[in-house]
This record gives C-alpha cells, sequence and structure tokens, in this order.
C-alpha cells in the first residue's frame, strides 16, 4: 500500500509540475473568431499580440517551443496583451491571411493589433526572447514600425532616430528598407564622416565597404 501510495503521489507531483511549467509561457487563445477576439481586446483595453504561423514552418516551431514557452516572456505578453495565434493556411487563418496579408512578409510573421484591428507594430521570424519582448514593448509605447515610417517620411533624420527606426526594420526582417536608410543617410554626410564612431557603428554593418558612399552620390 506505501508503494502505491508513493506512485500515486508521484503522479500528482508531476502532473502538477506540468501544469505549472504549462502555465509559464504566453497563454494563447487559438482559432477563435477574431469579432470575439477584437471584442475581449475593447473590453480589456488591451492591445492584441498575433503569432500568424504555418505548420510546416521550421521558424515557427522554433519560437513556440523555445521562446514562448519562457517564463519572462509568458510575464510580460500574459500581463499587456490579448495573445491569439493563427495557421494562416486553415479556419479562421485563412480570413486572416486576406485581411492582414499586406503585414505578413512571410512565416512566422508577429503582429501587435490594436482594439480596432489596425497593425500598430510588425516583427518577422524567429526572434530571441530578449528582442521579442523589446520589440512588443515598444510598439505598445508608441515607438512601431509605423510611427517610426511617418517620423521618416516627414523628414526626421537624426541619428539616433535612425538607429531606433532601422532596429525597427530588423525586427520586421525589411532589410532592402534599411539598406536604403543607410544609403539616403550616406548621401548626407562627407565621406571623411565615416570615420568617426558612432557612424561606422551604424552604417558598418549594413554597408561594409566605403566606396559604396561614391555611388550613392
Amino acid at each position: 500500500m506505501k508503494k502505491i501510495g508513493f506512485i500515486v503521489q508521484f503522479l500528482c507531483l508531476a502532473l502538477f509540475s506540468f501544469g505549472q511549467s504549462a502555465e509559464e509561457g504566453i497563454r494563447f487563445i487559438e482559432g477563435e473568431k477574431w469579432e470575439n477576439i477584437l471584442k475581449m481586446a475593447q473590453e480589456q483595453n488591451k492591445y492584441i499580440f498575433m503569432d500568424c504561423y504555418t505548420s510546416w514552418c521550421g521558424p515557427c516551431k522554433a519560437l513556440a517551443k523555445d521562446i514562448f514557452t519562457r517564463k519572462d516572456v509568458g510575464d510580460f505578453f500574459n500581463a499587456n496583451f490579448i495573445n491569439v495565434k493563427y495557421d494562416m493556411e486553415k479556419g479562421v487563418g485563412k480570413d486572416l491571411y486576406k485581411q492582414y496579408k499586406s503585414n505578413i512578409i512571410g512565416f512566422p510573421t508577429l503582429l501587435l493589433i490594436n482594439k480596432e484591428g489596425k497593425v500598430v507594430h510588425q516583427m518577422a521570424g524567429f526572434q530571441e526572447a530578449d528582442v521579442l519582448i523589446a520589440g512588443m514593448k515598444a510598439g505598445m509605447e508608441g515607438k512601431s514600425l509605423f510611427t517610426y515610417k511617418d517620423r521618416y517620411a516627414a523628414g526626421e533624420r537624426e541619428l539616433a532616430f535612425l538607429k531606433d527606426y532601422v532596429v525597427a526594420l530588423e525586427g520586421a526582417f525589411l532589410k532592402d528598407d534599411i539598406e536604403k536608410i543607410i544609403l539616403d543617410y550616406m548621401k548626407t554626410i562627407p565621406v571623411e564622416k565615416l570615420q568617426e564612431k558612432e557612424i561606422w557603428d551604424f552604417v558598418g554593418s549594413y554597408i561594409k565597404d566605403p566606396i559604396l558612399h561614391n555611388l550613392t552620390t
């Protein structure tokens, strides 16, 4: 009897531990009708974090296994967002893909959506935990990709701003946009400025050969 009792206690403890670990990561709502998710966001006055994935996507699986299950990630996302995930090739996900296609450049795409259903920030590809948290925190605080895009279009060109803009573009995997910004910035500075550490640290990661500066002028 003692042996049976020990086994029962062990199983209960294992189940309890599993339940705890399952709760540590992001708690996602899956497959729910979109109108119900928007209603929840409006009632709770929260942004929606949406994981746009497919069943065949390797980086999607890596995110789900290694990042979304982390306690630090779960603590941040569960406290701040309505978290949803949809397979973009099935059910409700197929309609959402059509609706947000302009923001989905590949899989996974990670969207931050306001309670009116408008995308305010986007990231793409596998993201490390700290980068994912920082990116979505920035989006929640108004430092979103689209805010930066509007500021850039309005003519803002300070180096500190450009650095933040490039980080947002990196998170969204928009490499062509980054290259354009770097090349446009290099048109505005004399070539000798590239010797300054702050400037070279900014452009050097993207433009390896300073001779390219001459090609843009």
